[in-house]
């Protein structure tokens, strides 16, 4: 279903990416050609878009999830939301990064408390 939206995507997705990648050209590189730095751009995201792990963290994760919930309501009567994903997740199935930021939060939100 996500490999379904995630193909769906594919122009808009590399148009997104082709957009951030000129921006970062044209800022770090910039004696660079706009067609080589296109040309990079586009083999890296095809390389990218090769594998379903990396392809997946290149979609919008807020459409995907809608395009999944509108399948799940359509073919199973079931609904989807972000709460009970992060209800149904498990510490150990949170990334480091994300772990780390929510620490930060929290300790933050605190400081303000005082």
């Amino acid at each position: 279903m996500l490999d379904e939206f995630a193909e769906s995507q594919k122009s808009y997705v590399t148009s997104q990416f082709m957009t951030r990648r000129r921006q970062f050209s044209k800022a770090h590189l910039p004696g660079i050609h706009e067609a080589s730095a296109d040309q990079a751009a586009l083999d890296e995201f095809n390389y990218l878009w090769a594998t379903q792990e990396s392809r997946l963290r290149l979609i919008p994760g807020k459409e995907a999830l809608s395009y999944v919930n509108n399948h799940l309501q359509a073919d199973y009567g079931v609904s989807l939301t972000e709460r009970s994903i992060i209800d149904a997740m498990r510490t150990e199935e949170v990334p480091d990064e994300m772990a780390g930021l929510i620490e930060s939060l929290r300790n933050f939100s605190l400081l303000h408390l005082e």
